[in-house]
């Protein structure tokens, strides 16, 4: 690669499998040579470089949109100029990183504090198994944010002014709290094993539409405002004061999905009006079932019911055949009573499925999780 001498209309750059120990010197020079060499350069990926530790300052280039990092095994920073007035990344819209394996930061935060301007256009992070990454400190332009298995990741913080509409975080066993800043434009939030989560923190989401919590079995400490757009719930190992603390603060949701859940998700008598809006209920693997009694009669939207997998529950509550919306119904898990199979038969908009649950996912009743 040392005796490469690109066009400097190369608008894109793949680099696979490189051996040496540092980059060509056309790449690494100081005095913005790179960005100046390469002026239009929109795209690159670099995989599976093992033996590089530092970077080009790919941060110079004016043009690049989209910069895709692939399996770096030995600890890795970018090549940068001290220079105060340098913005870095003026131009970067799209950021994915896959196991970087020694990357503790994104950046050198001496030189963020210099640069307020940088990554002025990041709209989409991705981060899939940085194990040693502990920290995060993200810029206000950013839309989208994925973070999966980042073992190490103690604290994540949003700046308040995000423009954030989707946030996943996947399977970062070290993440203890998640305090999120109130926003305006957050639809969807979805948090799934992170073992040791033990506090949320989720004040007013205005345009939250799509929340899931799996298997986060110590979350205990919850704090939760107005939800006042959330349609979908998911909720899987989780205990049973989530549900019931996420249920009170919406006041529009139309599909709640739980799975294995012990205890018992007690509302209000007052303030069963939250669950009235509900038009499909999935319920699996959970040993509650007074639920169905105490929430039944207040089941008025209600469309698709399914129960799955609850072996307490030995016949159905009587107020499922005054559900007059009622379209579909799933059952499975334990043996129908005679007296119930002829009670349901009697409902001729009810169509009844004790087969497999796929065939309701395909009709787009629930969710496939």
């Amino acid at each position: 690669m040392e005796g490469l001498q690109p066009n400097p209309q190369l608008k894109e750059l793949f680099v696979k499998g490189y051996g040496a120990k540092e980059f060509p010197s056309w790449m690494m020079n100081d005095d913005h040579e790179l960005a100046s060499r390469l002026p239009y350069l929109i795209k690159i990926e670099i995989w599976s470089c093992s033996e590089c530790n530092v970077l080009p300052p790919f941060s110079q280039l004016p043009s690049l949109k989209y910069l895709k990092l692939y399996d770096m095994k030995k600890s890795m920073e970018f090549k940068e100029s001290p220079s105060a007035t340098l913005i870095l990344f003026p131009s970067l819209e799209l950021l994915e990183l896959y196991h970087i394996a020694k990357l503790r930061e994104l950046w050198r935060m001496d030189l963020l504090a210099k640069q307020g301007s940088s990554f002025p256009r990041l709209s989409k992070l991705y981060i899939h198994k940085c194990c040693d990454l502990a920290s995060l400190h993200l810029p206000p332009s950013l839309s989208k944010l994925q973070i999966n298995d980042c073992n190490k990741l103690a604290s994540l913080k949003l700046p308040s002014s995000s423009s954030l509409s989707q946030l996943k975080i996947r399977n970062c066993s070290n993440l203890g709290s998640l305090e999120l800043p109130s926003s305006s434009s957050l639809s969807k939030l979805e948090i799934r094993y992170c073992s040791n989560l033990e506090s949320l923190e989720l004040p007013s989401f205005h345009a939250l539409s799509n929340l899931k919590i799996v298997d986060c079995p110590n979350l205990a400490s919850f704090n939760v405002a107005s939800l006042t757009r959330l349609q979908e719930l998911r909720l899987r190992n989780v205990r049973a004061e989530v549900p019931r603390q996420l249920m009170l603060a919406s006041s529009s949701l139309k599909l709640l999905y739980i799975w294995g859940i012990d205890g018992e998700i007690s509302v209000p008598e007052e303030q069963l009006q939250h669950v009235s809006t509900l038009e499909s209920l999935y319920i699996s693997n959970c040993s509650f079932l007074e639920i169905l009694r105490h929430w039944m009669g207040s089941l008025s939207s209600l469309r698709a019911l399914a129960i799955c997998c609850c072996p307490e529950l030995t016949s159905l509550p009587k107020e499922i055949y005054s559900l007059k919306k009622l379209e579909t119904l799933y059952l499975s898990g334990f043996q129908l009573t005679n007296e119930d199979r002829a009670k349901i038969a009697r409902l001729p908009d009810v169509n009844l499925s004790t087969g497999k649950l796929a065939d309701l996912k395909i009709r787009g009743i629930f969710y496939r999780n």
